[in-house]
């Protein structure tokens, strides 16, 4: 279980069989084909050179999780029973057995690693491993957001709970009006949290610290599809914004201070609960919707600025980015990673199925890979 370092590894070309990695030399399709990519994109040749720095591999045949990162720290689950922290070079901090860990994205706090579970929250000591203490909540929990002294995390049963993060007692809990199956987000001592049915879907808004309930607001609901779980985009002069994409096949902005919505951009497809927007700087918001698509949006109006497709779903791990070199990154249905930025996306086939993103230490793409040859976490560069 040990990174592999950059000499060992080679890029993607033909074969699956090349590969330690997901490099690859892909092709650019541009605006001005119409196949793949809307926006402002100019004729050039622009391709996602990805090279890989390490790869850190449990043991066979166990497969990765998503991955998460702060700081130096690198934190994915393998076999739903380990939790492991791995330095930026891909070494090994620590590992930590615990049974029934879920895939999803663990999350950092300055002094613990927290991961969701079959059954509830675990926490782990961010230096040492140690395991500090659990939350039991008798159902599947989701990645959970982090608000002062509070994790929030949601069920996929439909509840809402806050766990102190000095014991792991939990605080409070509140039924929402639905299936909950992807994570909260939070800004302030706010959290806000999306559900749906197949007959109804809404958004809540809670105080971090009691559960009470600041606002919440029906978003639209059918058999078209389903809610993604929110982001919360910060609009320099305007204030926050959470950004959900719903089953009408569009995006909403609606405002922090009271639910009001703000604007509403029609994407391509409807919203997916485990692939939440990604909030970036500068008030944009990069919204990815079911279909396999992603549209950056100005969180200010909902103007759209860009937008790509591909010919696959997405429905597990939001996108990731901006690399160095302008790119996002987001899992798709078919195993595959999708790169894309304003008028451009390409596509790498790994050596097993992409089983979620996140940017690393340096700036570096961590994918995870798992059910195949090759499973594992890798940290790329050139994106």
């Amino acid at each position: 279980m040990h990174p592999v370092r950059p000499k060992l590894l080679r890029t993607l070309a033909v074969t699956l069989a090349a590969a330690t990695a997901l490099a690859g030399c892909g092709v650019a399709e541009d605006a001005a084909s119409g196949d793949q990519a809307e926006g402002n994109g100019t004729e050039r040749e622009l391709l996602a050179e990805l090279e890989m720095e390490w790869m850190w591999s449990p043991p066979p045949p166990a497969s990765v999780g998503m991955p998460a990162a702060e700081g130096e720290d690198v934190a994915v689950t393998w076999g739903r029973q380990r939790l492991v922290v791995l330095d930026r070079a891909g070494a090994l901090r620590w590992e930590s057995p615990r049974q029934d860990l879920r895939d999803v994205a663990p999350v950092f706090t300055s002094q613990l690693v927290l991961a969701p579970t079959e059954d509830g929250l675990a926490a782990f000591d961010r230096r040492s491993g140690r395991a500090r203490w659990e939350a039991k909540l008798g159902d599947r929990t989701n990645t959970p957001a982090i608000s002062g002294a509070t994790a929030v995390v949601t069920t996929w049963e439909g509840n809402l709970a806050g766990i102190d993060l000095r014991d792991g007692k939990v605080r409070w809990q509140t039924k929402l009006g639905g299936n909950s199956l992807g994570p909260p987000a939070a800004s302030g001592t706010t959290v806000v949290a999306t559900f749906a049915t197949q007959v109804k879907a809404g958004a809540v808004a809670v105080d971090a610290a009691s559960g009470r309930q600041r606002w919440a607001v029906a978003l639209p609901a059918g058999a078209a599809g389903g809610t993604s779980a929110p982001a919360i985009v910060a609009v320099p002069g305007a204030g926050d914004v959470a950004v959900v994409v719903a089953a009408d096949l569009a995006a909403h902005g609606l405002s922090l201070d009271n639910g009001a919505e703000r604007w509403r951009s029609e994407v391509e497809g409807a919203g997916s609960p485990e692939v939440p927007p990604l909030a970036l700087a500068g008030g944009k918001v990069l919204a990815a919707h079911q279909l396999g698509g992603m549209a950056m949006l100005d969180a200010r109006d909902g103007t759209k600025e860009w937008a790509a497709s591909s010919d696959q779903a997405a429905v597990r791990g939001g996108p990731a980015g901006p690399g160095p070199n302008g790119w996002f990154a987001m899992p798709l249905y078919d195993g595959s990673l999708m790169l894309a930025q304003a008028g451009y996306t390409e596509f790498r086939d790994p050596p097993g199925l992409t089983t979620g993103v996140a940017r690393g230490p340096g700036n570096l793409l961590l994918i995870g890979v798992g059910q195949g040859t090759e499973n594992g976490l890798n940290a790329a560069v050139g994106w």
